[in-house]
């Protein structure tokens, strides 16, 4: 009988012990993944900053033209006022369009609007915070 106890403490031990692993293994996964959110935090917070500010040229509000009207089609003229007339072309790398908009704004625009924005543009859209809008940018 004393073999059986011992050898239900060892498999207790070692449960007890599998156990203590797989929690240090999910708290270093979840320590890898919170460090993973802030850096990408980071890097989202880098890229909505707009430190040259910019006026589009002339090419760049032509080729944005049909993007805002697409996205002007989509919205009720009071959402569009609100939410898609402060936003206007930063740059077009090629690849994705750099669309500025007021800190004030942004979060909602992005929550709300960020995908229709990319369908609008028919390309990726990134979100640059641009606080000194030019009235001259945006087509009536």
């Amino acid at each position: 009988m004393a073999t059986a106890t011992v050898i239900e403490q060892r498999l207790t031990a070692e449960a007890a012990q599998g156990r203590r692993g797989e929690q240090r293994e999910r708290e270093k996964r979840l320590a890898a993944e919170r460090e993973l959110k802030e850096v990408r935090r980071t890097e989202r917070v880098q890229s909505f900053l707009d430190p040259h500010n910019v006026t589009p040229s002339a090419d760049l509000l032509a080729a944005w033209e049909p993007c805002q009207a697409r996205m002007r089609e989509h919205l009720d003229e009071a959402t569009w006022r609100i939410w898609g007339e402060p936003v206007h072309p930063h740059k077009f790398d090629g690849t994705a369009w750099w669309l500025a908009c007021p800190a004030s704004c942004r979060d909602w625009v992005v929550e709300r609007f960020g995908r229709v924005w990319e369908w609008a543009c028919g390309a990726p859209v990134r979100f640059v915070i641009c606080d000194q809008t030019n009235t001259n940018q945006r087509s009536s």
